[in-house]
């Protein structure tokens, strides 16, 4: 049955309207309502080929009040640039402000950014070299919104564990619970050595839910100085040691309205909107996004090289101009790759397919 779920969820998103999940709440009601009627949401990501090849980085946007629908966008950057160019930056930021708008008939007044695979320290340049570019984006005749902007991450070394059987749930591929006698775990270890599937199994991880917003998190200032952050473990892991997902709040506008408490449910209720699975998923379904289209045009990149055997190597000058001329190298690599006939063959779009492909999740 999964399987045939899988595929219709696939097939369905390959329609522009094609909507497979609405996260509502017990009561009936939105689980976006909060931000449902005036906001775009974003999510970034990069990922790098390596070497001398171009960064790619992928922004996706919100063009729906259900947050079902999320329009993607692609732009090379320079080898092993992390932080978004300003022009890519702003160019991405625009399409996806002109999408929503074309969509739903007025522009947004708040956007929420969630970025991913950027490390802590990268947080600052996130605030000084990719938000003011958002800002810049905006089109003549919209009014300047009000941004909150989020770093997800899951490359940290914190877990949490349940202090007893009362804070986990049944997984009949777990651990062996506590109130299984010794000969029960030996006969159904004997029983199947391999995969012993015990009677009443704990997987061993803390319910879905869990929310650390104190104690371990990172220190406030005195007056409110520095970043609120706050871990969320949204998923039913497999037995083992389960992964929380990290957000670092590094902007948020008082326009915005938006509290913390409000940014910790939204986060979490995203992970029950991804559209290609039928389970909440680890993190929050905007940054997923951007990280799985970033993953399909790293794909489509790798097949272009090899099919149009292209290779690179440094000018004399670009060797005697040492770090200087590494800069220019791998921008010259990029611009190269961009404006290839073969990468970018539709005029009429930024991006690397065919315009008719820009409402679709086809990536998905």
């Amino acid at each position: 049955m999964s399987l045939f779920s899988n595929l219709a969820m696939k097939q369905n998103l390959k329609h522009a309207s094609g909507h497979n999940h609405r996260v509502q709440l017990k009561e009936g009601q939105s689980a976006f309502s909060v931000i449902s009627s005036n906001t775009l949401v974003i999510g970034v990501d990069v990922v790098h080929p390596g070497g001398y090849h171009p960064s790619i980085a992928a922004m996706v946007g919100s063009v729906d009040e259900e947050f079902a629908t999320f329009p993607g966008h692609i732009r090379l950057q320079p080898a092993r640039a992390e932080i978004l160019t300003q022009e890519n930056m702003r160019d991405m930021a625009k399409a996806c402000i002109e999408a929503y708008k074309a969509r739903r008939g007025f522009y947004p007044s708040r956007i929420l950014y969630y970025r991913d695979g950027v490390s802590d320290d990268q947080c600052h340049d996130v605030v000084t070299r990719e938000l003011p570019e958002i800002e810049r984006a905006a089109p003549a005749g919209m009014a300047a919104p009000s941004i909150v902007a989020i770093v997800v991450g899951k490359r940290h070394n914190t877990r949490f564990f349940p202090p007893d059987d009362s804070m986990t749930y049944k997984d009949r591929n777990g651990k062996a619970p506590a109130t299984l006698s010794p000969g029960d775990v030996q006969r159904a270890r004997a029983s199947n050595p391999k995969k012993p599937n015990y009677p009443n199994a704990m997987n061993g991880n803390i319910t879905p839910g869990l929310l650390v917003d104190s104690v371990i998190t990172q220190p406030q200032m005195p007056g409110g100085g520095g970043y609120r952050d706050f871990f969320l473990q949204s998923h039913a892991a497999l037995a083992g040691t389960a992964r929380s997902a990290h957000y670092i709040v590094v902007r948020n506008d008082p326009a915005a309205k938006l509290t913390p408490a409000h940014l910790q449910r939204l986060s979490y209720h995203f992970c029950f909107n991804y559209a290609r699975a039928s389970k909440v998923v680890s993190y929050c379904a905007p940054a997923y996004y951007a990280d799985r289209l970033c993953d399909r045009v790293h794909h489509y990149y790798r097949h272009f090289i090899e099919s149009e055997g292209l290779t690179w190597e440094k000018t004399a000058q670009e060797i005697r101009a040492g770090d200087q001329g590494e800069t220019t190298f791998r921008q010259r690599v990029r611009d190269e790759v961009a404006t290839h006939p073969n990468w970018h063959t539709d005029r009429r779009t930024n991006n690397p397919w065919v315009s008719n492909f820009s409402d679709h999740m086809f990536w998905l």
